[in-house]
């Protein structure tokens, strides 16, 4: 991690970036009005995280990643879960026992950088696998419909458009009936 300089430790190591040319703040150094998004996304997070201040990478270190991804969950009533690893079986057919030696398993790299897996709040059932990369190349987009077609899931391949941020896209890897196929 690359420490600022022209911050306090704390706010470099610990601090959220609020973005719009905003400095990295801690909890200490955080202006009211940025303590008042904090807790409103802490706020709003308690039916979407799986333990309080659980954020998934990228909302773990920014406020707006936070309010993209809060108000994506929300949109599809959806709830972060937390697995030993990201395998599109546990979206087919709900679970996978192979752990670490899963064949499938999602490896963070090419279409599936900054994997994550969420459920419905309501049925519990894990429904999409989201990945966020820097770009998605031809290849890349065949690689993560095959994987869909291969589970019979629904890809779901933007641009843009990432709760991510940062210039990402969006491959989301849909249970049929949910995302924007479904409810």
């Amino acid at each position: 991690m690359t420490i600022h300089s022209d911050l306090p430790r704390c706010c470099a190591i610990n601090g959220l970036n609020f973005g719009d040319g905003a400095q990295r703040a801690c909890q200490r150094h955080m202006t009211p009005e940025q303590a008042g998004l904090v807790a409103e996304c802490d706020r709003r997070a308690r039916g979407v995280l799986t333990a309080p201040d659980n954020w998934p990478y990228g909302p773990n270190a920014e406020v707006e990643a936070r309010r993209r991804m809060l108000d994506w969950a929300d949109q599809f009533n959806l709830r972060h879960i937390d697995p030993s690893h990201v395998c599109p079986r546990r979206v087919e057919v709900g679970y996978c026992r192979k752990g670490w030696q899963c064949p499938d398993r999602v490896e963070g790299r090419g279409w599936s950088d900054h994997p994550t897996m969420w459920a419905d709040r309501d049925s519990k059932e894990t429904v999409v696998i989201v990945s966020q990369p820097y770009g998605l190349s031809e290849h890349d987009r065949a690689e993560a419909q095959a994987v869909a077609d291969r589970h019979g899931l629904l890809a779901e391949l933007r641009e843009l458009g990432s709760w991510y941020g940062h210039g990402t896209s969006f491959v989301g890897l849909w249970a049929v009936g949910y995302g924007p196929h479904g409810r």
